[in-house]
């Protein structure tokens, strides 16, 4: 593999403990990765410390195949050819969007700085502003002086710190594809750190999320919505509500709704007891069903319904209906499910031996 950022059982701690713990992930030359996850997980911190800002107490980070960071061999941050997008953006805001692009080309030769410069700026839509400065530009163009910035130096990855987050929800979600396209299309190969799923999926090749500092699974976003490596995958990634089961063999689990069939995501033996994934696209409107819900909330989306239901063993689903069907609270609806993937976590098995398995399944994905 053509590997860029390469960590292997990074540990970050300060006095009162470690932050980061046996956190592995691996990028390719120009993929974009993301580590997703709440505020306190310890995201930005393995940012900070890919990028040098932090030292690592345990583990190894390697760039280009460089070890950067691993049993006291430490490269320091301005060393380490890492572009940084600041979640502030960091402008100076004394210097014109030209003259804050080409900062950190200052050892290059006049020239060589003047057409990077003009290249980047019209990769960025910003080619007429070189004159203005930070304060006379919106936020969406401020977030592009920064990100021209970060890739002037033609770092070996770029490192991005929450890059939407100062942003309003309408201009975040044309950005985010601009701003995916502008990093595809200098090859860059980079990687973010955000709460925002939303902005993880149309961003990212491929996702970490991380919990309480642990990296519990590596992939690209369809494993992670559909084949999660472990519980608190699942609830996090998208909506979903978990029905109690039992595995009639393999590939089947008798639950309230009925015997439901599908891939086994997670190996399952007959006789075992444990909870199914059901996600609202796998609740299917069926006035024809035998399985009648009653309509307990609602959230109209436009093209289509959220709706909470609630079987007769008191157990809630979500359903996807088209905005068509219109069917009030308090009213029945009937639904049969349809999925590909049967995902089961199994009771009675041991805390350990769930965190063992989200820690092999981040080291796989990444081996």
């Amino acid at each position: 593999m053509n590997s860029v950022l390469d960590v292997k059982t990074l540990e970050v701690g300060y006095g009162n403990g470690p932050v980061v713990k046996d956190l592995s992930l691996n990028l390719s030359r120009g993929a974009i990765g993301c580590l997703l996850g709440p505020s306190g997980c310890g995201k930005t911190t393995v940012l900070r410390t890919i990028a040098g800002f932090e030292r690592a107490s345990g583990g190894k980070i390697s760039l280009h195949g460089k070890s950067v960071d691993h049993n006291g061999t430490y490269i320091p941050a301005e060393k380490r050819r890492t572009g940084m997008v600041f979640q502030d953006y960091a402008l100076f805001p004394h210097l014109t969007v030209r003259e804050n692009v080409s900062f950190g080309m200052r050892n290059l030769p006049a020239r060589t700085r003047t057409e990077r410069v003009r290249t980047l700026l019209d990769k960025v839509g910003l080619g007429k502003l070189g004159d203005s400065y930070p304060h006379e530009l919106s936020g969406g163009q401020q977030q592009r002086v920064a990100l021209a910035r970060a890739l002037a130096p033609q770092p070996e990855i770029l490192l991005l710190d929450e890059p939407f987050s100062n942003l309003d929800v309408t201009l975040r979600e044309s950005l985010v594809h601009e701003v995916r396209s502008i990093i595809k299309g200098t090859g860059a190969t980079a990687l973010l750190v955000t709460h925002n799923q939303s902005e993880a999926f149309a961003m990212a090749d491929e996702i970490g999320v991380m919990s309480a500092g642990r990296l519990l699974q590596w992939g690209p976003a369809r494993d992670l919505y559909h084949r999660p490596a472990c519980r608190e995958v699942a609830e996090f990634i998208g909506k979903g509500t978990f029905l109690e089961c039992e595995a009639l063999d393999d590939s089947r689990v008798r639950t309230s709704l009925g015997v439901i069939e599908g891939a086994p995501v997670h190996p399952i033996k007959r006789g075992e007891r444990g909870m199914v994934l059901i996600r609202p696209e796998d609740i299917v409107h069926d006035d024809h069903s035998p399985f009648k819900t009653v309509v307990t909330d609602r959230i109209y989306r436009g093209p289509n319904i959220l709706y909470f239901l609630r079987l007769d063993s008191g157990e809630e689903v979500l359903s996807l209906v088209p905005s068509h069907h219109d069917h009030p609270e308090g009213g029945k609806l009937g639904i049969r499910v349809e999925l590909e993937e049967l995902v089961v976590f199994v009771k009675n098995r041991s805390q350990e031996t769930g965190v063992r398995r989200q820690e092999e399944a981040a080291k796989t994905a990444v081996a």
